[in-house]
């Protein structure tokens, strides 16, 4: 258990990216994927597709005709965005289960994710002028190592959070000293489980 690699096996074979997640994710990564591909897969999870159509919906395309079709709405939305929804929906169903002494910290380290991953798209496109879907993955993403360790190794999780001075050391320094390893390598190995870019794994 004292490694990442041990921790993101235990971790998986009790919390994988549902079905239709999985089957988005590998056309998402293959060039050749067609629009009507997608179509097929989403139109398998009824919460995926409310979601899409109420994005693509939103103030924030400013459209002036509603859409109500899942291939025009992902013309709008673009193959990054679906990725990070995708994601992102999945992130919320593994964070969201659990007992109720554990949700205070869950929802936490969800709102901190969500919170970073946010700031950092507004940066990449108004400080930077770059498209900020990664760099929105790369925010929600960065603190899953922490999500992991609690749901794999709770007590030793909880040992690392009660020992943490941030005046002493960095909370890595305590993890691998208690656990064995840190979060950021154990994230690093999910994006490479879940075959995100090699941007976002970086």
């Amino acid at each position: 258990m004292a490694t990442a690699q041990a921790l993101l096996r235990n971790f998986n074979e009790v919390k994988t990216l549902p079905h239709v997640e999985i089957r988005l994710s590998k056309l998402i990564s293959d060039e050749n994927s067609s629009m009507r591909e997608f179509e097929e897969v989403i139109r398998l999870d009824p919460t995926l597709v409310l979601r899409l159509l109420r994005l693509v919906n939103s103030s924030y395309y400013g459209l002036r005709q509603k859409i109500n079709s899942i291939s025009r709405a992902l013309v709008f939305v673009g193959m990054k965005n679906l990725r990070n929804m995708v994601i992102t929906e999945a992130l919320k169903g593994i964070v969201g289960k659990g007992k109720k002494n554990k949700m205070a910290l869950r929802n936490g380290l969800w709102l901190h994710s969500a919170t970073v991953g946010i700031f950092g798209q507004m940066i990449s496109e108004r400080i930077f002028e770059k498209k900020g879907e990664d760099a929105f993955l790369c925010g929600i993403l960065h603190d899953i190592g922490m999500i992991i360790e609690d749901q794999v190794v709770k007590d030793l999780f909880e040992k690392t959070c009660e020992a943490y001075d941030p005046e002493s050391k960095s909370i890595t320094e305590y993890e691998r000293e208690i656990i064995g390893t840190d979060h950021c390598e154990i994230g690093s190995l999910l994006a490479k489980t879940w075959k995100l870019p090699v941007e976002i794994q970086e």
